[in-house]
């Protein structure tokens, strides 16, 4: 379960890795939405297209789709 944090319950950052249809389009609709880059999309080596980001409440997000 993904929650907001609050006073009573704190952030626990972590990482989570999410495979979408579009890396690039789902990493910029997270930019929009206050998300930090730490990672732009960028074809990886085992074939997938990848990007990374930090969301509001500092997890990390590891966005990816098959880059065919």
């Amino acid at each position: 379960m993904l929650n907001q944090a609050t006073d009573t319950y704190p952030a626990n950052a972590s990482q989570m890795y999410i495979q979408v249809t579009d890396a690039t389009t789902s990493y910029a609709r997270a930019l929009e939405l206050g998300a930090t880059s730490i990672m732009q999309p960028n074809l990886r080596p085992h074939g997938e297209q990848m990007a990374g980001i930090i969301d509001p409440s500092g997890n990390t997000w590891w966005i990816a789709s098959s880059a065919n």
